[in-house]
């Protein structure tokens, strides 16, 4: 479930989107009332497999996807389907791989206003919105293990967390090559490791903390070390100098 502008809830039922509108709050019996505009069946082009993500963009944008690899970007205030993706064909496996490695989409993050980052069983996708087309691809970014978690940073970071309970950075880059033309890369910069199973969650803390729980009942509690170094030295140098004052 995901709210839309304050107005409005999305809901994800098996292989339906639900969409209900939130009335003004009753602030004498306080209830808040809620009532159902549309609702959009399978046989009204949702998914043909249960949803196993759904995710906000931007702009009255969301995105859902399900267990058998599809990715449906909607528009909000029309309730309308506006867009399908599928990361991976038939012409992208090999011996190695199998379709069921590449379903259950578990997340699909809009980044730097042109592109959507999308994780989905074993790999890691990039779609470009303006050359309408995927342009980046990790098949298997977790070693075999399949993606549970994908979440978005700043300074062009992303993270992930994988069935096999590691935690992996990537860092998001783009550069020009010697044709001017555009490339763009996720590049692994960190692991994380001390989950002993599955990642079930992954939120930020702040801008230098993520947290991390697993099926296992441990809470992690992971910190930039480089930037709080960076932090205490800061500190001590104020300190210093106000001392010398």
């Amino acid at each position: 479930m995901i709210p839309i502008d304050g107005t409005k809830i999305v809901l994800a039922t098996n292989t339906d989107i639900e969409f209900y509108a939130l009335f003004c709050f009753d602030k004498i019996d306080l209830i808040a009332r809620k009532i159902r505009v549309k609702q959009l069946k399978i046989h009204e082009n949702c998914h043909s497999d249960t949803i196993s993500c759904l995710n906000f963009l931007k702009d009255n944008l969301f995105a859902s996807g399900s267990s058998d690899g599809a990715i449906y970007i909607w528009q909000a205030d029309a309730m309308q389907k506006i867009m399908e993706l599928k990361p991976f064909e038939e012409s992208d496996l090999c011996d190695t791989f199998t379709k069921s490695d590449f379903f259950s989409v578990c997340g699909i993050k809009e980044f730097d206003s042109r592109y959507y980052i999308i994780a989905s069983g074993l790999s890691l996708c990039v779609y470009d919105n303006e050359s309408e087309k995927f342009i980046f691809k990790i098949m298997n970014s977790h070693n075999g293990s399949k993606i549970t978690n994908l979440l978005t940073l700043e300074n062009n970071l992303l993270v992930t967390g994988a069935e096999n309970g590691s935690i992996r950075i990537w860092k998001f880059e783009e550069n020009l090559d010697q044709k001017s033309i555009l490339n763009v890369n996720l590049r692994l910069v960190g692991e994380c490791l001390g989950q002993s199973s599955s990642i079930s969650i992954l939120k930020t803390m702040s801008k230098k903390e993520i947290i991390s729980a697993g099926y296992d009942n441990i809470v992690i509690i992971w910190r930039d070390s480089l930037a709080a170094d960076n932090d205490r030295k800061k500190e001590i140098t104020e300190i210093l100098s106000t001392i010398k004052n």
